[in-house]
């Protein structure tokens, strides 16, 4: 289990790109003859390792986010699709949660490392969703306050009343109650102190390209939460409007998104505020890109072809949310169930299974992996579907969306390819969607 309080290091971080090469100096790897790896990270398989003369080569899987390795290195992953593209594949996959390689907290030293590109999405969506907030109106509560004066405020309480005229001897004085609107609210504090986390993050790396502008967004977002107490504290992580955040007021429903960010921010999961220095301590936030690219495929199929005719399933999920079923004919035999990524089904004139899909975030460059075609046929079998595919998530600009494949003992496989990569995603987004309902229709 890793210690949720380690020790604080600095580390030395390479950058490189998903799929990639990223090589590391062998000898901040190898510590007294050993490899000097963290158990967890070897275990996850994040890399692929080999050898290229003095250095150790770290070849980048599926996943996007800072990485350490041992105590002195660690590795950021960046995407290979641009920011704004890789923002609406999370977007469009909100079920999907980033990782934390939780107790891996370490001081990066902003001065001299970039922060991984994924805190500017989380920014970006704090900001946004403070936009939000601020266009319902803040979140607001009524609290009872007791005044003790000569210019009473609403109720008067009588005995209080008699209680202050013996003790101080001033006859005119008079103790009332009245209820006054308050903006220093719990989900109002979680928000404010989200907002300055991350706006001392930004100012502590000036020289980074696009910092001085969220900087400068979050100091406006801030100034807006001002009304608020900060609360370094936390204790308003602990109110239900917080923890639960549907109970606030439907007027106030921006808050939902708002707080699932910021609570992120807070928790540890991006940015640790038990440091106190000019450094910031930042875990591991991690994307894992192939449940991100399963998860996006399947929204766009779903938001282009479910209609009267069509729908879309999760084969992942068992019915009747999803359309997973036993791999296996007999019920005694028990095993692991057939689960294609996306089972596209026609609903009339009787319902049948037209197009089963298994979403693969891997280069390929002509034919796919003979193991991969195996998967799909099997599911083929088990469906009794005659048409499948592997869909990936680059495209050349002389290639379909869908190509044939082959055929084999009468069930046809394709290849779909989708460019995350578009300079207009959602157009791409489109012809995908043309592309494959032929196919669904026949």
């Amino acid at each position: 289990m890793l210690d949720e309080y380690p020790v604080i290091t600095k580390r030395q971080v390479f950058v490189g790109e998903e799929q990639g090469e990223i090589p590391v100096p062998i000898e901040l790897i190898f510590k007294d003859g050993k490899l000097d790896i963290y158990e967890d990270v070897l275990r996850r398989n994040f890399f692929r390792l080999f050898l290229k003369t003095n250095k150790l080569i770290f070849q980048a899987a599926g996943f996007l986010g800072i990485i350490p390795i041992n105590d002195s290195v660690a590795i950021e992953v960046r995407a290979r699709v641009p920011v704004d593209n890789l923002e609406r594949l999370l977007q469009l996959t909100p079920q999907y949660t980033p990782e934390i390689l939780r107790g891996r907290l370490r001081n990066f030293g902003l001065n001299s490392v970039t922060v991984p590109s994924l805190l500017d999405l989380l920014a970006t969506r704090l900001l946004d969703a403070v936009k939000e907030v601020r266009a319902e109106g803040l979140h607001y509560l009524y609290t009872q306050r007791v005044h003790f004066n000569s210019s009473p405020a609403g109720r008067i309480l009588p005995f209080q009343s008699a209680k202050l005229q013996n003790s101080t001897g001033r006859r005119l004085a008079v103790a009332s109650s009245a209820f006054v609107r308050t903006f220093d609210t719990a989900p109002n504090r979680c928000l404010r102190l989200s907002v300055k986390i991350l706006h001392d993050v930004y100012q502590g790396m000036r020289n980074r390209k696009g910092a001085r502008v969220i900087a400068s967004q979050l100091a406006i977002a801030g100034s807006y939460l001002e009304i608020a107490k900060l609360d370094y504290s936390l204790d308003f992580l602990s109110d239900p409007l917080v923890r639960n955040p549907w109970l606030l007021p439907t007027t106030r429903s921006s808050y939902s998104s708002a707080l699932s960010v910021a609570k992120m921010i807070l928790k540890n999961q991006s940015v640790n505020i038990r440091s106190q220095g000019p450094d910031i301590l930042l875990s591991s936030l991690l994307v894992n890109m192939e449940e991100v690219f399963e998860g996006y495929l399947r929204a766009v199929l779903t938001k282009h072809l479910n209609t009267n005719e069509l729908s879309v399933l999760d084969g992942n999920l068992n019915e009747p949310a999803g359309a997973a079923r036993p791999f296996f004919d007999e019920d005694t035999i028990k095993g692991r169930p057939a689960t294609p990524d996306v089972v596209i089904g026609r609903l009339s004139p009787q319902a049948s299974t037209e197009l089963l899909i298994d979403a693969k975030y891997k280069p390929v460059q002509n034919l796919p992996d003979r193991e991969d075609i195996n998967q799909i046929l099997a599911y083929a079998l088990v469906y009794g579907c005659g048409r499948v595919a592997l869909a990936y998530r680059r495209r050349r600009a002389t290639e379909s969306n869908i190509m044939s494949i082959g055929t084999v003992a009468g069930i046809e496989i394709f290849k779909i390819s989708v460019d995350l990569g578009a300079v207009d995603l959602q157009e791409e987004e489109k012809q995908l969607a043309d592309a494959i309902r032929p196919f669904c229709m026949k």
